[in-house]
């Protein structure tokens, strides 16, 4: 095996500019997720499209030091999984309010917890779901 001087750290950090280019994707998918959203109810495919990102987004995200947006993304996946995949009227707040803390998050490229701006996006979301 070749000697290289690339240090694990340089390697993880590469690979996070490679996983946050690819996430880019995602947050369009998300952003095309909220039009159809706000159009009609959601349809099942796009559902469990709209549920695989936010799984994806679920593991990786803690891998690379957005560990809030990782956070926003599993509560996501248990809302989901809570309402059995069926996204409707009723549910719409809560789905559109993951989408637009997630997209921030990525857009702010606000990585461990969050802060203070954690915390105040944490408690949104909680009120949301709650209402």
């Amino acid at each position: 095996m070749p000697y290289t001087d690339t240090q694990p750290d340089d390697t993880l950090q590469e690979l996070k500019l490679i996983w946050f280019e690819q996430v880019q994707d995602e947050c369009r998918d998300l952003a095309e997720a909220l039009s159809a959203l706000e159009r009609e109810a959601l349809q099942p495919p796009l559902a469990e499209e709209l549920y695989r990102i936010f799984h994806d987004l679920q593991g990786q995200a803690g891998l690379f030091g957005y560990s809030l947006l990782a956070t926003v993304s599993a509560r996501f996946c248990v809302y989901w999984r809570n309402h059995n995949g069926k996204i409707g009227p009723q549910q719409l707040p809560v789905v559109r309010a993951h989408i637009v803390a997630a997209r921030s998050l990525l857009h702010r490229k606000l990585e461990g917890n969050g802060g203070p701006d954690g915390t105040a996006i944490l408690a949104e979301l909680d009120a949301v779901t709650k209402a």
